[in-house]
């Protein structure tokens, strides 16, 4: 416990998460009736509903709260300490609470006892609203190719002491157990009958079909970029692009050649994502402007920033969205956001009678433009 401890003091702790949203976040403690059974401590953030989990473990079943609350911490801790599947910035909250008075007071007891930092052991209770969030946690969006969990009960692979068994079919979803494929095969049989036949949408030709051709793991692996990571907290696999394509785009390595080879012939379909990711970087955001803060969950330090040259659409696109910034410091300075009066007056200055088709530009300008928004103590 005393280095789980250092390393959870050790986080950086911003109050508010790399997106911008309050860094609040709710917990409590859940059985899960599977093998091996145990309890799950979950932790949601209200507002973006991203959630995070560590077990299982023996809590339920304990006598005292403070028997409960020294084994809920050591998950809690765990929880926020553990990198997610995004490979996003890890940090400590910057407050938290829970379903009632009594653990509140429990846990706060042993995070104290046990040298948690103290301006991080005041444990609040939910809300009601917080409540129900917490009691009906957002299941994690599981996509065919996706062997970090369980496709069914969506529990991590790491929760199980045998490795998870892939569909025979279409090979493309993942199991711990006989009863949880069967119990998954309603939502599964359409994509299995489709993925057998070999129609693949982009992200799972990505995620299914480019990890085993030996042509293409080249580019995967000089980007860093797992199965796994591309598919958390996305509702669409043919739309969730957003990380490989980042990095591709990033260090230059989005060339036709490779698109086709590592998103399959329907490329096509996210070439509008394409063309976004590369205005993007292209852009290089600031620190301070919202896409900067965004664009954190899927930068990796180890990567060299090397895009490849701008098109003369792309500078033309550049030089309409650098000339809208320079309007907006003009009207409302360095580091502020432009108000929605600011908005109209610098659209119909720069557009005209054009400004509703140019309203996308001027968006693109303002998240690329330093308004003062904090990036959680990260830094690209």
């Amino acid at each position: 416990m005393e280095e789980k401890v250092l390393r959870f003091n050790n986080l950086p702790r911003p109050n508010t998460s790399p997106t911008g949203l309050p860094n609040h976040w709710v917990f409590g403690v859940c059985h899960v009736d599977l093998e091996p059974q145990g309890d799950l401590v979950i932790a949601v953030n209200p507002k973006s509903s991203f959630l995070k989990q560590a077990g299982p473990a023996q809590i339920l079943k304990l006598g005292t709260a403070a028997e409960k609350a020294e084994a809920t911490i050591s998950c809690l801790l765990d929880a926020f300490i553990k990198a997610d599947a995004t490979n996003s910035p890890t940090f400590a909250p910057w407050t938290w609470s829970t379903l009632d008075s009594v653990t509140a007071q429990a846990v706060q007891d042993a995070l104290k006892k046990h040298g948690v930092k103290s301006e991080i052991c005041r444990v609040g209770v939910c809300t009601a609203e917080e409540i129900d969030i917490l009691e009906s946690p957002p299941l994690l969006t599981v996509f065919p190719g996706d062997i970090s969990r369980c496709h069914n009960c969506r529990m991590s692979r790491e929760s199980f002491f045998v490795p998870l068994k892939k569909c025979s079919k279409c090979n493309s979803a993942y199991y711990h157990s006989r009863g949880c494929q069967k119990d998954h095969w309603k939502d599964h049989k359409h994509d299995c009958r489709r993925l057998a036949s070999g129609t693949y949408s982009p992200l799972e030709y990505y995620d299914i079909k480019a990890s085993v051709d030996p042509n293409a793991p080249s580019p995967r692996k000089r980007n860093r970029v797992s199965i796994s990571s591309t598919v958390v907290a996305y509702k669409r696999a043919d739309t969730a692009c957003g990380l490989p394509l980042h990095r591709l785009v990033f260090t230059g390595q989005d060339t036709p050649a490779n698109m086709k080879l590592l998103f399959g012939q329907d490329v096509k379909k996210i070439k509008t994502d394409h063309e976004d990711a590369r205005i993007q970087v292209l852009l290089d955001p600031p620190v301070g402007s919202p896409a900067h803060v965004f664009n954190l969950q899927w930068h990796d330090p180890s990567l060299t920033r090397a895009p490849r040259p701008a098109t003369e659409a792309e500078e033309n696109m550049i030089k309409e969205v650098r000339q809208i910034q320079a309007m907006i410091r003009n009207r409302v300075g360095v580091g502020k956001s432009p108000s929605t009066n600011d908005m109209k007056a610098i659209i119909v200055e720069a557009f005209g009678a054009n400004w509703v088709d140019k309203l996308p530009v001027y968006q693109l300008a303002t998240n690329t433009i330093d308004q003062g928004v904090p990036a959680g103590g990260h830094r690209y």
